[in-house]
């Protein structure tokens, strides 16, 4: 059900599924998963790259991205962050509004019981750690505070219908706004290319430009 990218990643993710099967919430986790991929007739492809945090799941290409600094840690300390990614293509699967706070709520409440049940805490001073100690500490500011970390993310209980198909509404008309102005900005770039060439800049030059 999970395929790497690349081969030479394949024992690495071995190891991490390994010890996520230690835990009751992993084995649940991963038991959802083989049962979408034979679902779905295709397994959940992961890619071991650098990226600016742990790991995320793409919507748009449907990846599951590791940060390659994983590799150097203990596969106690990557199964808890692996078990929230997976939570995320899960909840895809079911159909669950992808700017909800509610999936990062959710996939944060999977990756805590993980650390719970596998005895283990994440690293001081990790972004982890922080979360891990907020959601402890106080449920309710947890929430609060998250919803500050997920700015686009909108919390769906309590809130109608309409208002969320409005926000949903506001959303779309600015990114249409900001295309516009994408490519507005790209047509400008490629009359100044065609400027530059019958201006007679070198090749070199425009490339650059480009």
């Amino acid at each position: 059900a999970l395929k790497p990218a690349r081969k030479r990643d394949a024992a690495w993710i071995r190891t991490v599924v390994s010890t996520l099967s230690r835990s009751r919430t992993g084995r649940r986790v991963l038991r959802d998963i083989d049962l979408l991929a034979a679902k779905r007739g295709r397994p959940v492809v992961i890619l071991v790259k650098f990226i600016s945090n742990n790991g995320e799941f793409r919507y748009d290409s449907d990846l599951l991205v590791m940060d390659s600094g994983n590799l150097r840690r203990a596969p106690e300390q990557v199964a808890p962050v692996f078990a929230h990614e997976l939570t995320h293509i899960l909840q895809r699967a079911a159909g669950r509004p992808v700017d909800s706070l509610e999936m990062e709520i959710d996939s944060y409440t999977v990756e805590n019981r993980v650390w719970n049940e596998l005895g283990v805490e994440p690293f001081r001073g990790s972004y982890a750690a922080g979360v891990r100690r907020r959601l402890r500490k106080d449920p309710r500011q947890f929430v609060q505070w998250l919803a500050k970390q997920y700015e686009g993310n909108r919390l769906l209980f309590g809130t109608r219908m309409d208002s969320y198909a409005g926000w949903l509404a506001e959303q779309r008309d600015a990114l249409n706004l900001r295309l516009q102005r994408i490519l507005s900005d790209h047509q400008a770039a490629l009359e100044v290319a065609a400027s530059m060439r019958r201006g007679g800049f070198p090749a070199k030059a425009i490339r650059a430009y480009e």
